[in-house]
């Protein structure tokens, strides 16, 4: 049996692009996933068609708090737990910051770091509860290096790699919950771009990572071909 069959995934921005690429990812390996995005696109159609009783979607902002925490609550109440969290929804913008509008910053801000902070609050409760669970936050590497243009979604990955350590070291020894990011120039696709896992085959390489023991799988690892393209 595959070790992800029975297992429960929420992900949020996933009806397209790199969301949509690990949601498939997952539901192909015979987990239950949980997603939500502002828009329904074709590719959620068939996949509520396709699974079910294994797939749950809405259309949903991250920055509707009521709204995400009843998405949480519905997930749970459905699935029966919560084994993965993946903070995915993103918004990126390349300017200067000197042409910045103040509402585009603080709304970057809101959604690339608030949302996703307010989320796992929620999420990491009911992995508390349970016992175990994993966190992945897409990253980018533009929170490390810095490009020009991109000054404030770079703070804002930035943060949210700060966000990760920190909570890791928070919850550390705690039930096996475990905090990790991915990172690449990926995160910023996740409002944007393809519809499916094909497209985002020059940003992403999904591979499924080893078992802990062979009881508890990992999520899949992100290998972003731009970050080995920067390093070099």
């Amino acid at each position: 049996m595959d070790p992800y069959t029975g297992k429960v995934l929420l992900i949020s921005g996933g009806s397209r692009g790199l969301g949509l690429a690990i949601v498939n990812a997952y539901l192909e390996r015979g987990a239950a996933v949980a997603t939500f995005a502002r828009r329904r696109s074709a590719s959620v159609e068939q996949l509520t068609n396709r699974h079910a009783d294994r797939f749950l979607f809405r259309e949903l902002d991250a920055l509707d708090s009521g709204g995400v925490e009843s998405f949480v609550r519905d997930t749970h109440d459905r699935f029966g737990r919560i084994d993965f969290l993946v903070n995915n929804a993103a918004m990126g913008q390349d300017h200067l910051l000197a042409h910045m509008a103040p509402d585009l910053i603080r709304q970057l801000v809101e959604i690339n770091v608030l949302a996703p902070i307010l989320l796992t609050r929620l999420v990491v409760k009911r992995m508390l509860l349970q016992g175990s669970g994993r966190i992945v936050n897409i990253s980018s590497i533009c929170g490390s290096r810095g490009f020009p243009g991109l000054s404030v979604y770079s703070a804002t990955k930035g943060a949210l790699d700060a966000f990760a350590r920190s909570l890791g070291r928070e919850l550390g020894g705690r039930g096996g919950r475990d905090v990790e990011r991915a990172g690449g120039r990926a995160g910023e696709r996740s409002r944007g771009g393809g519809e499916g896992v094909g497209d985002m085959a020059q940003v992403v390489e999904v591979e499924p990572a080893k078992p802990d023991g062979g009881t508890s799988p990992r999520p899949l690892r992100l290998r972003p071909r731009c970050a080995r393209r920067a390093a070099r």
